[in-house]
């Protein structure tokens, strides 16, 4: 069936806990795509191969005032590393599509949410990765995300709210002779990076430098 371009939001991703296979109520990992119905399916587009239906989870999902232009899910953070306070932010159009409302009825942007870094044996090997944050413009509220939102929003691409965030990548030191060394690496580079972006609360954000270390 032939859908014009103009009703399907493409290239979304999701890291697990907001959508399973209709079929089999298993949890989603991956990209997706979104009709202006409110149907959802795997794949980045309806030209990937096996595209599958999928269906919301059931999270409890709660406004936080009267002007539903966001829903926040407080749910458990998969970083031990990571506070509470850098939950993930949930895109209202999933609470919308859970009452059945039309989401291209609405001017919503896509907003960052959470991701957790995937590491390989190339970044070890290498000795460090790139690791890509998003900061509220007029809040100091971090989250760490994907190297797909991060590009999104550094294009300015027209589905998603980069006006209200200042994005910025860090070079995270994996190995070294000690976890202490790798630990005073990685606070030196956050805190060069809080300076150039003249951006405060980053040291703060993280609980632990020597995170991911490998010997």
């Amino acid at each position: 069936m032939y859908v014009p371009k103009s009703q399907i939001l493409t290239n979304l991703y999701t890291n697990g806990g907001e959508y399973v296979l209709s079929s089999n109520d298993k949890n989603y990992i991956g990209y997706y795509h979104r009709l202006s119905t409110g149907e959802l399916f795997t794949g980045k587009n309806p030209n990937d191969n096996s595209v599958l239906p999928l269906k919301i989870s059931t999270p409890s999902l709660s406004t936080t005032n009267d002007n539903v232009s966001r829903i926040v899910g407080l749910g458990d953070d998969p970083d031990p590393a990571v506070g509470i306070e850098e939950a993930q932010p949930w895109n209202v159009a999933e609470y919308l599509q859970s009452q059945g409302k039309n989401i291209f009825d609405y001017d919503e942007k896509l907003i960052p949410s959470y991701s957790y870094p995937q590491l390989t044996d190339k970044d070890y090997n290498l000795g460090s990765f790139i690791r890509y944050f998003a900061k509220k413009s007029n809040q100091n509220l971090y989250i760490e995300i994907n190297k797909s939102q991060y590009d999104s929003l550094k294009n300015k691409e027209n589905n998603w709210d980069y006006s209200s965030y200042i994005i910025f990548t860090i070079t995270w030191t994996l190995t070294g002779p000690s976890p202490e060394a790798v630990s005073n690496i990685n606070q030196s580079v956050v805190a060069t990076t809080e300076r150039q972006q003249k951006i405060s609360g980053l040291l703060k954000f993280f609980k632990n430098y020597s995170q991911f270390y490998k010997a």
